[in-house]
């Protein structure tokens, strides 16, 4: 309960995502302030702007609070298609093999925790994008009041 009440969550798999949240939580503003906009297409790729585009008309759209949200396929061919400079690669272990098995045993708690993480990163989903175009709408706002 304390980490579901007092944490943003993001996962390494998906980084670029994960990075938009925080940076929606912190109020930094990557798409209206070029030097962010140009840390995150070097780190991410360009396309990111067009999915941005896309999870807000997402958000905007809705309406039932309990229904979990889902990457679609083409939001993950996108993301591979990034650049990966700032990753490294790492062996892959096979679940289910006995690598795997020691693994799992030696870590179990850790594999408890990144099953609540994965649901838990799911469930935010719809919070931050809800969130990022509520602060995005007041900021047209205020840009109107002052005009």
């Amino acid at each position: 309960e304390v980490v579901q009440k007092t944490f943003v969550v993001g996962l390494m798999e998906d980084m670029e995502e994960s990075v938009r949240r925080f940076n929606v939580v912190l109020g930094i503003d990557d798409v209206g302030d070029e030097r962010n906009r140009g840390c995150m297409e070097e780190f991410f790729g360009k396309h990111r702007e067009e999915e941005e585009v896309k999870q807000e008309k997402e958000a905007s759209k809705e309406t039932n609070a309990d229904r979990d949200t889902t990457l679609k396929e083409d939001d993950k061919a996108a993301k591979a298609n990034a650049n990966k400079f700032n990753s490294h690669a790492h062996p892959k272990v096979e679940e289910g093999s006995p690598e795997w098995e020691i693994l799992a045993e030696r870590n179990h708690l850790d594999l408890i925790l990144y099953d609540f993480i994965k649901m838990l990163y799911q469930k935010q989903e719809r919070i931050i994008n809800k969130y990022a175009l509520e602060r995005k709408q007041n900021a047209v706002e205020n840009v109107d009041a002052k005009q």
